[in-house]
């Protein structure tokens, strides 16, 4: 009786089975904060992006990695720190090869070139890996598509450069 009284006394941040579980906690109770309102807070989101890594590297082996770093990407994306998030989509491609959401962060590596920083043939061999890695994916049918409109002068464009030299 006494070692369960003991037992139950002591909480999971204080004895745990697996590494980073209190750090788990942690992060649910801040996704749980991030939205509230409905806009993501910047500080909370600051603080995911921490607890993401963190987690990463105290429990390297734990399922929930790569959905974590995958979560990071995309808070990164949400920081403007377009370069950092695509690095975060690569490594979570490449080190987690049974991740359910690796045809999707390739993907993401090549929407992030092509939308957010321009790069239109970083985004063409990014779209051409999804395309290769992942034939069968839903993943795969949206980047053929992106890469059809990639080379193609968006409307505003045209209208835009109708009024240059117009004085």
């Amino acid at each position: 009786m006494l070692m369960l009284s003991w037992m139950t006394g002591c909480g999971p941040s204080q004895f745990s089975d697996r590494p980073g579980e209190s750090l788990l906690a942690s992060i649910r109770l801040l996704e749980d904060q991030a939205f509230e309102g409905g806009h993501l807070d910047e500080e909370v989101r600051d603080r995911l992006l921490k607890a993401y890594g963190e987690f990463a590297r105290q429990s390297p082996n734990h399922p929930f990695v790569a959905e974590a770093l995958f979560r990071r990407a995309d808070l990164l994306v949400s920081k403007g720190k377009f370069l950092e998030a695509m690095s975060q989509l690569q490594d979570v491609h490449d080190t987690y090869p049974a991740f359910e959401r690796r045809a999707q962060a390739a993907f993401l590596i090549a929407f992030i070139a092509d939308t957010h920083l321009g790069d239109k043939n970083r985004a063409r061999q990014s779209y051409a890996n999804v395309l290769a890695l992942h034939p069968h994916t839903p993943e795969a049918q949206l980047a053929a598509q992106s890469m059809v409109w990639l080379d193609r002068e968006a409307p505003w464009d045209s209208i835009r450069s109708l009024g240059q030299g117009v004085d």
